[in-house]
């Protein structure tokens, strides 16, 4: 029997440890700690057999049953990814869907990094426009139309905007949410945060459960970008607003965008945060550093006019590396996959892989004021990219659907020969495209730098709960 190294396994060497790598599969989703003579040999490259192998009979075995060695050629494991990836996506798209009522083209703040005001530049979309109630009652027939079976249907319907929960929204946002309520629909809501007070008496674990909400930093850092459009200072209202909802149950997902200039602002803002006894209120409150993604496509874009300062944009590699030095003690991205390389481990399973990056690839639509669905909330109000209408009696879906549900790592060659691919999930497929004629063809985020990173990571949380 002819032996070889899989393409798909990857080796990460633990740091701070003489003897040891972790192997992970990118296929079988197995993980494994092995030596160096293990890990150096698989190195080599050079055809296996028992017969010549440094270690004993039953370690080949292991090998060749995780996966890290194949009887199989690069082309024969190549077509066994993309069958899995077909196999997982056509599961995906059948168990799992969501729904997004985009509530408002309009917002109260004026970010200079927002994607909608680059994306809608110049769009007729970006009108004020904002739901009336018998388009919300259209939208909620489209959701039941398109998933009638209620054991598939989620009962969660997202908020989104602009700015779902303006204040001149109230009344609107209150037929969506008492409707729904009805309807045995509960919401969460991607939010600024700035007039939460208004929404008070929605905020609870049966109506509006959680809320994803944006920081920028500490106060002086935050009050130059994010930016009402009054010129109104919006820190200290946000967190009194954060505050109340976690006094009302609502659990708070805080997201910290993160570039170069406010990167050292997350520990400030942390003991902030401990200060005002946000993690021992009602509600769930979690903080995480967001890498700030680049859409000016090399625009001059700036924080505010005062002093004309650039957003200092990082890198995967960039903004890996400055939560390494900081020994990873805010969550990020990076925190999760360790985490998920940390539960396989202790629960003795194999990783659960994905073959999309995200909701738009299996089942997200996105249901605006105008009747028209997205898959993406990166592509709303641009209209070549709606994905179907809602205003008839029925729903018209465009050819543009088959462009989000039919992609999966399988159908892209280049993730289809990547061993992190199953990990990785492709990246943002709008992210990507945006990138294209900026960077060389087939840019990737450098995941494997990522997941050396991770691997340590969860190394050392294996190493803290195993000491305590």
């Amino acid at each position: 029997m002819k032996l070889r190294k899989s393409s798909y396994t990857i080796s990460v060497k633990i740091e701070n440890e003489r003897d040891k790598y972790m192997l992970i599969h990118g296929y079988t989703g197995a993980i494994d700690i092995v030596n160096f003579t293990v890990d150096k040999y698989l190195e080599t490259g050079v055809d296996f057999s028992e017969d010549i192998v440094p270690f004993s009979k039953s370690t080949l075995d292991m090998l060749l049953n995780r996966g890290y060695l194949t009887t199989k050629d690069r082309e024969e494991e190549r077509q066994h990814v993309i069958k899995l990836a077909s196999l997982l996506h056509k599961t995906k798209k059948i168990m799992h869907k969501s729904f997004v009522f985009m509530v408002a083209y309009d917002c109260n703040f004026r970010c200079p990094y927002c994607y909608e005001s680059k994306v809608l530049k110049n769009s007729r979309q970006w009108s004020r426009r904002v739901f009336s109630k018998e388009m919300v009652d259209k939208a909620y027939n489209s959701i039941f139309m398109i998933e009638p079976e209620h054991r598939l249907r989620p009962n969660v319907i997202l908020l989104y905007g602009g700015e779902p929960l303006l204040k001149d929204n109230k009344d609107i946002v209150e037929y969506i949410v008492n409707k729904g309520k009805d309807l045995g629909f509960r919401f969460t809501a991607v939010t600024n945060g700035y007039d939460l007070a208004e929404y008070e008496h929605l905020l609870s674990p049966e109506c509006i459960f959680m809320l994803q909400v944006t920081l920028d930093g500490t106060e002086e850092m935050h009050n130059r970008r994010r930016i009402h459009h009054s010129g109104e200072k919006t820190f200290q209202k946000i967190l009194d607003n954060i505050s109340l909802a976690l006094d009302r149950g609502v659990n708070i997902s805080l997201r910290i965008n993160t570039d170069g200039n406010n990167f050292y602002d997350l520990d400030g803002l942390y003991l902030l945060f401990k200060e005002l006894g946000f993690f021992e209120k009602r509600g769930k409150f979690n903080p995480y550093s967001a890498k700030l993604f680049d859409y000016s496509q090399n625009e001059d874009v700036t924080d505010n006019s005062k002093g004309n300062r650039k957003l200092n944009y990082l890198n995967e590699r960039e903004f890996n590396l400055l939560h390494k030095k900081e020994k990873y003690k805010y969550n990020c991205n990076l925190s999760d996959k360790a985490q998920m390389i940390k539960d396989s481990i202790l629960k003795k399973k194999r990783l659960t892989f994905s073959p999309v990056y995200c909701s738009a690839q299996i089942g997200s639509y996105i249901l605006d004021p105008f009747g028209e669905i997205y898959g993406c909330w990166n592509e709303i109000g641009v209209k070549d990219k709606v994905i179907g209408h809602y205003f008839d009696e029925e729903i018209n879906w465009t050819d543009y659907k088959n462009h989000w549900h039919s992609q999966n790592i399988g159908t892209s060659f280049q993730c289809s020969i990547c061993k992190y691919a199953f990990i990785c999930h492709g990246g943002c497929i709008s992210h990507n495209e945006l990138r294209k004629g900026i960077l060389e063809p087939g840019y990737c985020n450098d995941f494997s730098e990522t997941i050396k990173n991770a691997v340590n990571l969860a190394y050392n949380y294996l190493k803290q709960e195993r000491d305590n």
